[in-house]
């Protein structure tokens, strides 16, 4: 599954080290894990990585940060809070995030839950008396995961987000812990790539290893191989006479919620089908790339995301075709091309035959 959502009613240290160790990551009081994200009007491979703490050294460029900053700045850690000066660092900073956003910060570590399960703690960077620069992270028994780093921008010049994370680390290993976690990276993306600068990362398979990630093969990440196969059908349909196009569905990972009424899509690209159906209903095929299987369905447009939710969207997204749309009916699934040309054309010949 693409997609996956827990959310925990209780969790224990070495229960958050096995989620971790699964490529689960945490998003405000529930544990998911995805392999794609959509934004900006592009699908990407998410990339779990971590950093393996045994027999590890700070590099000399990140000592010399360390030791600057320290120079400059006073550093408090202890557990989590949230106060109107970080509340203020996160409404400075929420724009720069991707996906979902939510409201405030108390909301995106806590989901207005009265209490959370994660045992979170946050590394807080003064100048003075201002607080310039926090940052929050999850502790295991043997693991330590990076949630959330805000800075104030003015004091962009000392790289108070790398240094928030550098402190976790340090924290991480003075605690005699195993395992550093910062998030994920995205194939061809390199806004994220900072994170690679703490040191040799290892990337997570999605088949339950870990693996340097310079041993990473990019063609076999299943963003790449979900265009590739979309592509390949595209042509082999045109080949056909039937034209098509590679969609986005910036919103797939809602079709993974279970507590909806609605059929949600589920896939983060199709292919729609031209045809003389109504323009309120489409015809499309979808990849399942985890079962190397097509799927033919008619989907039909509902809603416009803000008729169904209240979660904020950054400007990528609202930029998009804000569509959500629901399966109607799903006509064939096979494993094989040739037969869902041939399925595709079947439907095609009678363009009524879908109420």
């Amino acid at each position: 599954m693409l997609v996956q959502y827990y959310y925990p009613q209780t969790l224990s240290p070495d229960r958050l080290d096995r989620y971790l160790a699964d490529g689960w990551f945490r998003g405000a009081n529930m544990l998911c894990r995805s392999q794609l994200v959509c934004f900006e009007k592009e699908l990407y491979s998410v990339i779990n990585i971590r950093l393996n703490l045994e027999d590890f050294g700070f590099r000399k460029s990140l000592r010399k940060l360390m030791n600057r900053n320290g120079r400059n700045f006073q550093v408090e850690i202890g557990p989590a809070s949230v106060n109107d000066a970080k509340e203020k660092l996160y409404q400075g900073q929420k724009h720069r995030f991707r996906g979902f956003i939510f409201d405030t910060l108390s909301q995106f570590l806590y989901s207005d839950y009265w209490q959370s399960v994660f045992e979170t703690h946050e590394v807080c960077v003064y100048d003075g008396d201002s607080l310039v620069a926090v940052s929050y992270f999850d502790v295991g028994k043997e693991s330590v995961a990076s949630i959330l780093g805000l800075y104030d921008p003015e004091y962009q010049k000392f790289s108070l987000g790398m240094y928030s994370m550098l402190l976790e680390v340090e924290f991480a290993m003075q605690s005699g812990k195993k395992f550093y976690y910062p998030g994920y990276v995205l194939d061809d993306y390199p806004q994220f790539d900072y994170k690679l600068r703490l040191g040799d990362m290892e990337y997570y398979d999605w088949y339950g290893k870990w693996l340097p990630f310079a041993e990473m093969e990019h063609d076999k990440l299943v963003g790449n191989q979900l265009k590739q196969v979309l592509q390949e059908l595209k042509f082999s349909l045109m080949a056909k006479g039937i034209t098509s196009e590679i969609k986005l569905n910036p919103f797939f990972s809602v079709g993974y919620l279970d507590q909806l009424e609605e059929d949600f899509l589920q896939c983060s690209l199709f292919l729609q089908i031209e045809s003389e159906a109504n323009d309120e209903k489409y015809l499309i095929v979808e990849y399942i790339v985890d079962q190397g299987m097509f799927s033919l369905c008619w989907v039909e447009e509902k809603y416009q995301y803000h008729e169904y939710f209240d979660t904020d969207l950054p400007e990528d997204l609202l930029t998009q075709d804000a569509r959500m749309l629901t399966y109607q009916e799903c006509i064939a699934d096979t494993y094989c091309q040739e037969e869902i040309i041939a399925l595709t054309q079947n439907q095609l010949s009678y363009p009524n035959s879908f109420s």
